[in-house]
């Protein structure tokens, strides 16, 4: 997995970039084969906005959350993802559920 940290018009400090990485490193819970994951962190006034793509086996999912916490800033960000990956994969199990149930009749 590729992690790339953007930071446009922010000083986030050496700290934030590890805390990104390291919770980077949690979506492999979440998916199969991260090829690449891309965060860009900007501060706008006295707000930060974070946003997050990821490219994966499944596909590509991004997601972008403002707060005026760092911290919150990226879980926000990292639950919309996990969300986002949940409801496709419900959605893939019922059609494959739907499909199996055809076949055995």
């Amino acid at each position: 997995m590729v992690a790339t940290i953007d930071c446009r018009s922010s000083n986030a400090t050496w700290l934030q970039k590890q805390s990104i990485q390291v919770l980077s490193r949690r979506f492999a819970r979440y998916f199969k084969r991260i090829e690449s994951v891309a965060w860009e962190l900007e501060k706008q006034g006295h707000e930060y906005v974070a946003s997050c793509c990821i490219h994966s086996r499944t596909g590509y999912y991004r997601a972008t959350a403002q707060s005026k916490d760092f911290r919150s800033c990226i879980d926000l960000v990292m639950d919309k993802i996990v969300k986002q990956r949940r409801r496709r994969k419900s959605i893939y199990v019922r059609k494959r559920r739907s499909f199996a149930q055809r076949g055995v009749r």
